[in-house]
């Protein structure tokens, strides 16, 4: 079986899973999880930006230490699919950690919000805003993120380019 899960997986998994908890104490800090809510729901999604640069640091690292000379879309692919299996897995505990002890009245602002902007009911809201409901849903969307950056990235960082086989082909 080949190894997914090796100490460059394991390492950017706790690297971007720090950024992750570091960016939500920034919007906690910032105001984004009480008084200035409705700025969360627009900014939050500024954390795409470190996260792909996390992937990207993640496969250039394999790519020079791991993978000396070829580095196809399948080893970019599969790399950047285990960090994200890690990511996934790891970010469960991290959500109770953020709900707990970092932002602990964020599920209570979310409803609260959504009630009176009259985008929900209170059922509602009081439904949708549970931290099982964000220990699935988180996983699930860096996932969702992590195959498409895994695609994308193993598309564009990859080694084996045309050049690399036009120069084998000659050898033939």
């Amino acid at each position: 079986m080949k190894k997914y899960f090796t100490k460059y997986e394991f390492r950017w998994a706790f690297i971007i899973l720090l950024l992750s908890l570091l960016w939500t104490a920034f919007e906690y800090e910032m105001g984004w999880h009480d008084q200035d809510y409705k700025m969360h729901r627009y900014l939050t999604f500024l954390f795409i930006i470190p996260l792909t640069l996390g992937y990207i640091l993640f496969i250039l690292d394999k790519r020079a230490h791991r993978y000396k000379k070829r580095f196809k879309f399948k080893h970019a692919f599969n790399s950047a699919m285990g960090l994200t299996i890690l990511i996934a897995l790891f970010t469960i505990p991290i959500q109770f950690l953020i709900h707990y002890y970092i932002s602990p009245d964020y599920l209570e602002t979310a409803k609260s919000y959504s009630i009176t902007q009259g985008e929900m009911t209170e059922t509602q809201a009081r439904d949708i805003y549970t931290i099982k409901n964000y220990v699935i849903l988180f996983p699930l969307l860096y996932l969702f993120f992590g195959i498409f950056l895994s695609i994308v990235l193993g598309l564009t960082l990859n080694r084996d380019s045309r050049k690399t086989r036009a120069k084998s082909r000659s050898r033939r």
